[in-house]
């Protein structure tokens, strides 16, 4: 939800379309967290990857 007032500077279609874009990231994050659980029942779920091994991949370090 926009904060009071801060509607008036988005026209009424870009308004249309970020809450549009909103509603499907919203969509895309529910999908993943109700697929968790049903990978760690099928024993699929490889655990959760480190993060400083992905940082270390993206600086090259």
């Amino acid at each position: 939800m926009l904060e009071p007032g801060l509607g008036r500077y988005f026209d009424s279609g870009d308004r249309h379309r970020l809450f549009h874009a909103a509603h499907q990231i919203s969509n895309v994050l529910l999908d993943f967290i109700e697929r968790r659980p049903i990978e760690i029942e099928q024993g699929i779920y490889p655990g959760p990857n480190p993060v400083v091994g992905c940082i270390d991949r993206l600086y090259g370090r």
